[in-house]
C-alpha cells in the first residue's frame, strides 16, 4: 500500500488532534481511555468494537465545565461518584420495571456497557447519563446530583 503525502498530512493531523484531546483529560478520563484501547486491540465481536468506540468517542468529545464540590450523603457510597452513580441507575432501572437490555434499547445503549456502568467498571459520561435519564423518564439530577450545578 503505497501512502501519498496529503494521507500523512491527514495522518499527523488526525494524530496531533487526538494527542490534544488526550492531554486535556483528566487521569481517570485518560485512564479509561487507555483500558478502552486495550480491550480494542483484544476483541473481535464487531458489537465490542463499536461500544469501545462510541464509548471512547464519548470521553474524547466531551465538552469541560466547571466542577463543584458536592457533599454526598451516606447512602452514597462513602462519597465516591462512580459508585453513586452506578448504584443510582441500577436502583432506578428497577424502579422502572425494566432489564438492563431493555434500557439499552431505550437510551441507545450496548446493554454490555450499561451492566458495565451498573458494576462500576466504567465512570459514566454526561453524554451517557443524559441518555439513560431519558430512557427512564427521570431528571439527570436523580443520577448525578451536580447536574444542577454544572455550567458549560
Amino acid at each position: 500500500m503505497t501512502t501519498t503525502i496529503p494521507d500523512l498530512k491527514i495522518t499527523n493531523l488526525a494524530v496531533a488532534i487526538l494527542v490534544d484531546k488526550f492531554i486535556s483529560l483528566t487521569k481517570e478520563e485518560k485512564n479509561d481511555v487507555c483500558t478502552l484501547m486495550n480491550e480494542l486491540a483484544n476483541t473481535q465481536s464487531p458489537d465490542e468494537i463499536t461500544e469501545i468506540f462510541q464509548t471512547i468517542e464519548e470521553i474524547l468529545s466531551q465538552r469541560k465545565i466547571t466542577l463543584t464540590k458536592m457533599d454526598f450523603d451516606s447512602e452514597s457510597s462513602d462519597g465516591n461518584w462512580k459508585a453513586f452513580v452506578s448504584k443510582t441507575i441500577r436502583e432506578q432501572r428497577r424502579a422502572a420495571g425494566i432489564t438492563q437490555e431493555e434500557l439499552a434499547i431505550k437510551s441507545g445503549l450496548l446493554q454490555s456497557h450499561i451492566s458495565r456502568l451498573e458494576n462500576g467498571q466504567y465512570s459514566a459520561t454526561r453524554i451517557t447519563l443524559v441518555k439513560i435519564s431519558k430512557a427512564l423518564g427521570i431528571p439527570l439530577s436523580k443520577l448525578d446530583p451536580s447536574a444542577g450545578a454544572v455550567s458549560g
